[in-house]
């Protein structure tokens, strides 16, 4: 098959060439109607499209139209095939056609042929190529006036190509289109920009202030060109374009698209200018109607127009309302009580947030007089001035400030500062216990001073007992009489050494309890978790408390062996002291009250029981004993 299409193509190729020009269309028809091509029937014809210019080929919606589209439309119908669409740059579809045999075609304008690797068929219509350049400057006359000049001009295009060989001395500026050589012009990035006629004229009505510079400089024709070496397409399309322009099928298609400048934005103003043309027509033939229809058009333009105020006006409200509800709901979050008073102390707006504490008689002053609104309002609307004020009462803490907002309008602002008074308060009170804390530690280390003479003299009163002992029975014997301190002398020696263990005994204990107070008050960054035993934690707590706990009986049996527990030595003796004081503090005073501790071990778990007989917390306080700084006896130091 394919020697088949070799002998064809050479017996028709050789045919042609004897016949001139006028039968050559003629004797390819008959050629491929009775040879066939396998080529041509096997295979789908592409169509190379470059340019986007009106009416030659360009892309509405998606949409090729032009000529130059259905001229290919109809040669691939007359060849029997398939017409595919590919957009490229020029340069690219040159290279393409030239580079390898394939069924591929494009309309080119050209200054003769001047690639010679393409198969050019007969000339379609004639075009040239002018210069452009801004309004207000000069004209040219000629190429050689653009000697030196910056001249943009499309790459790939019959105007590069021609420049290329005849003009060396332009300085030329390549694009890939006319139309960012247009855009770049405008820019002043260049002098002139040399262009093909059709799409030079698209492009002037997108370009305000370019104008034609010169008259056509470089004149040529369009072509179908299509690749050198598949010479039996060439052919084809030869025949085919030949049988179109004897039918008149190109004079039909040229008439449709150019004779008319057929381009969508041009038939929108033919439309646009006949419309005009039938209204002035309607308004001389009929007066009346056409002053109904400008009165209708009148009322129309108005009803729009009071239609688009309307709609401002709905979405300026709704706009208004939003912000408004914005506002509100700020306002409703806001920790304050917001409440604005007319110039007679009428409310007019509020957040519904703490209106009743204005007229609350139960809130105080810092000076002690009875809190009353009317006298805050009236100062206000009299100095014109801001004020503020502190009250208290019934446990509480507020803030009230009062603003002249102008109009006579006044605006108050209450504020709940109880949480953050009481911090306050609980600071101070922390405050005041690390002074004391630091005091303690002071007199603690005063005092073991003068408690080390004290044992340091006990003990030689100890030694001087010891040895008085060995004579005191033979001082009897020689004087029965003598007394010592009206006993005895062997009666005072057992006096003495009974009133030096206890001032042993006393001086032991104050040891401890000074000791204890250093431990409590010595500043710490961290905790230390060691085993502790719990008995020595409660002996310790009962001698920092032994003075609140003498007015009541104590019932304490500790451990025969010693009970540790993990912890921090100090917190926990702080947490027993708090215990003991809270018991002690819930017996009535006067009363003689029992205190119980007990310590009870369950498997790897120990529990502390400190119980007393006292009146308890009453029980819409048990949800709370566990806030941070709560207590109902605030100015004893409680706890709870």
């Amino acid at each position: 098959m394919a020697n088949i299409d070799r002998v064809n193509t050479v017996i028709s190729s050789s045919l042609l060439c004897i016949l001139n020009k006028q039968w050559r269309g003629i004797v390819a028809l008959i050629l491929v109607a009775i040879f066939g091509n396998v080529k041509a029937t096997a295979q789908e014809l592409t169509l190379y499209v470059h340019s986007n210019t009106p009416p030659f080929e360009w892309l509405d919606d998606g949409e090729e139209q032009g000529l130059n589209y259905e001229l290919a439309q109809a040669i691939a119908k007359e060849l029997s095939v398939s017409l595919q669409i590919q957009r490229r740059e020029l340069g690219s579809i040159v290279d393409a056609l030239s580079s390898f045999e394939h069924n591929g075609i494009a309309f080119v304008a050209d200054n003769g042929h001047s690639h010679a690797q393409l198969a050019y068929s007969m000339p379609l219509s004639a075009t040239h190529a002018s210069a452009y350049n801004l309004k207000g400057q000069s004209q040219i006359e000629n190429l050689g006036d653009l000697d030196g000049k910056r001249v943009g001009v499309k790459k790939g295009s019959f105007v590069a190509r021609y420049l290329a060989k005849h003009s060396n001395n332009i300085d030329v500026v390549y694009f890939s289109s006319n139309a960012k050589a247009f855009s770049a012009m405008t820019r002043g990035e260049l002098d002139f920009v040399l262009s093909e006629f059709y799409c030079s004229w698209r492009l002037l009505s997108l370009y305000d202030n370019i104008k034609t510079a010169s008259a056509p400089l470089i004149r040529g024709n369009f072509y179908v060109v299509s690749n050198l070496t598949n010479q039996s397409l060439a052919e084809q399309v030869e025949a085919v374009v030949l049988q179109f322009y004897q039918n008149g099928t190109i004079d039909r298609m040229t008439k449709r698209w150019v004779g008319f400048g057929k381009e969508k934005i041009d038939l929108i103003s033919i439309k646009r200018n006949s419309l005009y043309a039938a209204i002035a027509l309607g308004v001389a033939s009929v007066i009346g109607m056409i002053i109904t229809s400008i009165m209708t058009l009148r009322l129309r333009q108005h009803k729009l127009r009071l239609q688009q105020e309307l709609n401002e006006r709905y979405a300026a409200e709704s706009r208004i309302r939003e912000i408004s509800e914005l506002f509100q709901s700020v306002l409703d979050d806001m920790p304050y009580g917001v409440i604005i008073f007319d110039a007679h102390g009428e409310q007019l707006w509020s957040n519904n947030k703490f209106e009743s504490q204005l007229a609350n008689r139960s809130l105080h002053c810092a000076n002690g007089q009875i809190f009353e609104f009317e006298k805050l309002f009236s100062g206000c609307c009299d100095q014109h001035d801001s004020n503020f004020i502190e009250l208290s009462g019934d446990g509480t803490y507020w803030h009230i400030r009062v603003h002249p907002m102008g109009c006579g309008r006044v605006l108050a602002m209450l504020e709940d500062t109880t949480e953050r008074t009481q911090l306050r308060l609980e600071n101070d009170k922390a405050a005041r216990l690390v002074a004391l804390g630091e005091i303690s530690a002071g007199i603690a280390h005063e005092i073991n001073n003068p408690l080390g003479l004290i044992n340091e003299a006990v003990r030689f009163i100890s030694y001087f007992l010891a040895d008085a002992r060995t004579v005191i029975p033979e001082i009897e014997q020689q004087d029965p009489y003598w007394r010592v301190a009206g006993l005895k002398p062997s009666e005072a020696l057992v006096e003495v050494d009974y009133q030096v263990e206890s001032v042993e005994q006393s001086v032991a204990n104050m040891s401890r309890i000074v000791n204890d107070l250093k431990k409590l008050s010595s500043p710490r960054s961290e905790y230390h978790y060691a085993p502790v035993p719990l008995q020595q934690i409660i002996d310790s707590a009962l001698r920092m408390t032994a003075n609140q706990l003498k007015r009541h009986r104590l019932v304490w049996n500790p451990p025969v062996e010693p009970v540790y527990v993990m912890g921090d030595e100090v917190q926990l003796q702080l947490v027993v002291i708090n215990f003991v004081q809270n018991a002690c503090q819930a017996i009535a005073a006067g009363d003689c009250g029992t205190i119980s501790i007990d310590i009870r071990e369950c498997g790897t778990q120990v529990s502390l029981e400190v119980k007393d007989n006292g009146v308890g917390i009453a029980p819409q306080l048990l949800d709370r004993i566990r806030e941070p700084f709560f207590t109902t006896r605030r100015s004893e130091g409680g706890q709870v």
